[in-house]
């Protein structure tokens, strides 16, 4: 009786774990290549930072503000978090995707986000 009350609890406790979302949200530094224009599907023109991250052969096209487009040309670097949905984007013929990040910030100064 005590044995299954045990695996009962156990597996209650995985269950809780494996239906958590996302836990502590991490934020990623990310170098700024170039700033670029892209297409969403419904073909509205947005500004994106074309972004590559350490450790990481993903090129990711964060979409930025037309507001914050004109700082992060003057910027080498942007935060960004990930997010469950992937965003697609035509830069030219060239179909490119954020890989679900999306902007946060700035970093101010140093590098404060890896």
């Amino acid at each position: 009786m005590r044995k299954s009350r045990l695996f009962v609890s156990f597996a209650a406790s995985l269950f809780l774990l494996a239906s958590c979302s996302k836990g502590i949200e991490k934020e990623y530094e990310m170098e700024i290549k170039e700033i670029v224009v892209v297409q969403n599907e419904a073909g509205d023109t947005l500004h994106a930072a074309h972004c590559k991250r350490s450790m990481s052969l993903f090129n990711y096209y964060i979409v930025l503000s037309e507001y914050q487009a004109e700082e992060a040309k003057s910027k080498e670097k942007l935060i960004a978090k990930a997010t469950d949905k992937e965003s697609k984007y035509k830069y030219g013929k060239d179909e490119v995707t954020d890989h679900g990040y999306v902007f946060v910030r700035f970093p101010e100064g140093g590098s404060d986000a890896k």
